[in-house]
């Protein structure tokens, strides 16, 4: 009887690793989705702004080449870190468990105790938190690398600014 309360709690705690990763995926996808929003509107923003910029600051003002390197990184960034959210955020096979309800329950009344059965879900449902696992550890490391090429982008942006503000201060030649 120790045994089957025993195994009653794992099975217990491995659902709620289950459930822990089927939610992190939902938290993932959402952040990703956050991340691609926020680079799209970024990139459209800088676009505008830098048309405008460069119609303003020609080739021959001292700090266009530096004002030119920094629009295409901080671009650069910005389209990337979209492009690589979407590569994240694509539909992926998150393992379900059970899968096959009909099979399971056919399986199931094969077993001859409710220990054997414990024991088997228990099995099921950790292979499919692992897998999961797995699956949500590849979306954190797009978010982690999506988020640096955020960062990278921003701390690039100011460098733009500074540039534009020391660009626009120069007189232009008549």
């Amino acid at each position: 009887m120790a045994s089957l309360k025993r195994d009653k709690q794992i099975l217990d705690l491995i659902v709620k690793t289950y459930n822990f990763q089927f939610e992190l995926r939902e938290r993932l996808d959402s952040k990703l989705n956050n991340f691609v929003a926020i680079t799209g509107t970024l990139s459209s923003i800088s676009l505008a702004v830098a048309l405008f910029i460069f119609e303003r600051v020609t080739i021959g003002n001292p700090f266009y080449l530096p004002l030119v390197i920094a629009f295409f990184v901080f671009f650069g960034c910005f389209i990337a870190a979209m492009i690589v959210g979407l590569t994240g955020y694509k539909p992926t096979k998150f393992t379900l468990y059970p899968e096959d309800t009909e099979r399971i329950i056919e399986d199931y009344s094969k077993l001859s105790n409710e220990l054997a059965v414990i024991r088997v879900v228990a099995a099921s449902f950790a292979e499919a938190a692992n897998s999961n696992k797995e699956l949500n550890n590849r979306k954190s490391k797009i978010c982690n690398f999506v988020f640096c090429l955020l960062v990278v982008g921003a701390v690039v942006f100011i460098m733009f600014a500074v540039f534009m503000i020391l660009g626009l201060s120069v007189p232009i030649d008549p």
